[in-house]
């Protein structure tokens, strides 16, 4: 067998490494390769064959699982004809041929129970054929409670790495089963690595040394810096709506709020988007009341102030609606809206929600992922991932400012210019 270059533990005091098998009187060495390996996360479907059926010692299960992603599926056409001992099911589905179904047993329960005698059970007994399981045996009891099938629930555990050479810029993701034989780089010739064991925090890995003795090393969960995946994000460009209401209406403290004006950038917000709020409101309440902005604002009161004129540059003394926002990313933002504004100033009153429209690819991906992030909105990378562990401080037309903590939970922040076609 051919084996990769090999360093010195101490070489890789940086690395994942949390613990291995060491030698009583020699220090434990580990492959090179396995210093650009990174564990990122466990991925476990949990099943469990259903026992509800039996004639004349034969069997007709089915199978209920839990995917990664917390979806339910499963097989409930039970197989045709009954399983009797030896044969092997399931017929179709993800599980087909994986088992064989090796007979019944009679089981006294071991659960604490009232009753003066333990509770007889009736329990099928079958084995895995999957290569890497093989063998493996497995037991269902008859009419086990619905909710009694995650406790007794077995599990397929695989863990996603990362790998990145060193003479390589891309990384590449992949993914490993437990109890089976892997290649690092992943498309390696030599399967000379073993994933032991899975868990969400760890796994292990087996592997041989120079001499052919059987050793491990456990590689942990890797933390990740957020910057690292700040460099896989490409801004694109800025998409804005500007906007603006107009004051309208005002009767003893009582606002009409006017028509809600603006443009998307390319055209001016049309009629289904321009509201009247009917009746008149209190301070306190939310307007508009349709629209694509229905409840957005609040209004808080009518007063006077002296406000330079955005045209000719004079204080003048005006009449101003007051109202804040009520959307998530700019609550608490205030606004005036100046009774009897010209035409020609709105465009300098007016506000602009900007949004970044943004490229992210994952190592290893034939394409990029395009996708938009409102300004002081949190969001995730690679998006649609769990955490969403950056906020989009500032959009320009020519950068974007994220913010994000770091591994210590330090406060950081990172301008990216807009990339150049």
């Amino acid at each position: 067998m051919n084996w990769p270059t090999w360093l010195p533990v101490a070489v890789l005091l940086s690395s994942p490494f949390v613990g291995m098998a060491q030698e009583a009187a020699a220090p434990q060495e580990v492959p090179a390769a396995l210093a650009g390996l990174r564990f990122h996360r466990e991925e476990a479907v949990q099943w469990y064959v259903v026992f509800n059926m039996e004639d004349g010692g034969k069997w007709k299960p089915w199978i209920v699982a839990l995917g990664p992603d917390k979806v339910r599926f499963g097989n409930k056409n039970h197989p045709k004809p009954w399983l009797k001992p030896g044969d092997v099911f399931f017929k179709d589905g993800p599980m087909e041929g994986r088992f064989k179904f090796t007979g019944f047993v009679d089981k006294l329960s071991e659960r604490i129970s009232a009753a003066p005698e333990p509770e007889k059970l009736r329990i099928a007994q079958f084995e895995d054929l999957k290569p890497n399981k093989k063998g493996t045996k497995y037991e269902s009891e008859r009419d086990l409670p619905e909710a009694e099938y995650a406790a007794h629930a077995s599990s397929d555990r695989s863990a996603v790495f990362t790998f990145k050479p060193k003479d390589e810029a891309e990384t590449v993701e992949f993914k490993v089963e437990e109890l089976t034989n892997f290649a690092v780089p992943p498309n390696g010739p030599a399967k000379d690595f073993l994933l032991k064991e899975v868990s969400a925090e760890k796994v292990v890995v087996e592997y041989k040394n120079q001499a052919g003795a059987v050793r491990q090393a456990t590689i942990a969960k890797h933390v990740k810096d957020p910057a690292e995946a700040l460099e896989s994000l490409g801004y694109l460009r800025r998409e804005t709506v500007r906007w603006y209401v107009k004051f309208g209406l005002e009767n003893e403290g009582l606002w009409g709020p006017g028509r809600l004006v603006g443009t998307d950038g390319k055209k001016r917000l049309e009629s289904t988007e321009m509201v009247w709020s009917v009746p008149m409101i209190d301070p306190g309440k939310s307007f508009p009341h349709k629209g694509a902005m229905k409840e957005r604002f609040k209004f808080l009161g009518i007063v006077e102030k002296e406000l330079k004129n955005p045209v000719s540059g004079v204080m003048e003394k005006r009449r101003v609606a007051e109202f804040e926002d009520l959307k998530p990313n700019k609550k608490g933002f205030k606004y005036d809206s100046v009774k009897d504004v010209p035409g020609n100033e709105i465009v300098y009153l007016a506000q602009s929600d900007h949004t970044a429209v943004f490229s992210f690819k994952v190592g290893g991906a034939a394409k990029a992922t395009e996708f938009k992030v409102e300004e002081l909105t949190d969001f995730a990378l690679p998006p649609g991932a769990p955490g969403k562990d950056y906020l989009l401080k500032e959009v320009g037309e020519d950068k974007v400012v994220v913010e994000y903590k770091d591994k210590a939970g330090a406060v950081r922040s990172v301008t990216i210019p807009i990339r150049k076609e």
